[in-house]
């Protein structure tokens, strides 16, 4: 789907099938990532597990882009939007250095740790949840306006982003569930 997406036809709002695409291919790496935890790979391939991990921090930007480009087709890509991939940078920077040295950063004490730690455990999520919501304020605002402006929205409505923000919330509740609560029910 991914590279469906990265080749559409010029004509059809390439640069959001372009950053849409670019989702796909993150949320593509994130289940390779636990395809390979499954096969207990990550011990041979730890450099491979690192950079597919850190794709996750492209997720909700790529996201947020597609949104961007899909409600505003004329939008162009401008230096404001790389601030969307601050924390993949950051992340990126400080895996990269540990994969250069070869060994895990050695923390002065166990609260310097903790608190390094307790952010990357929670950026992620939350960056997750934050862009989510953005996303979805965006489009209820871009189909409120085409209802205003046409008659007929039924060919330039994006129902079908919608749902696919739905569905990628309840993604995102059974990741979570499965990584902090573990609730049976919801497996």
């Amino acid at each position: 789907l991914s590279f469906l997406l990265l080749n559409a036809p010029k004509n059809n709002n390439r640069n959001a099938n372009i950053w849409l695409g670019a989702f796909v291919a993150t949320l593509a790496a994130a289940f390779l990532e636990i395809f390979i935890h499954n096969l207990n790979l990550q011990i041979q391939y730890p450099v491979v597990v690192d950079l597919l991990e850190l794709s996750r921090f492209l997720s909700a930007p790529t996201l947020f882009l597609s949104i961007q480009f899909f409600t505003n087709p004329n939008k162009n890509f401008n230096i404001k939007d790389f601030w969307h991939f601050v924390p993949f940078c950051v992340f990126f920077l400080f895996r990269w250095l540990t994969i250069l040295r070869g060994y895990d950063w050695q923390f002065p004490n166990e609260t310097a740790q903790f608190i390094v730690f307790a952010i990357i455990r929670n950026t992620l999520p939350l960056q997750t949840v934050v862009y989510w919501f953005i996303c979805y304020r965006k489009l209820q605002k871009h189909q409120k306006n085409i209802q205003k402006i046409s008659a007929t929205v039924d060919t330039i409505n994006l129902n079908w982003l919608h749902y696919f923000l739905l569905i990628l919330a309840v993604l995102f509740v059974i990741l979570l569930n499965l990584a902090i609560f573990n609730i049976i029910i919801l497996l």
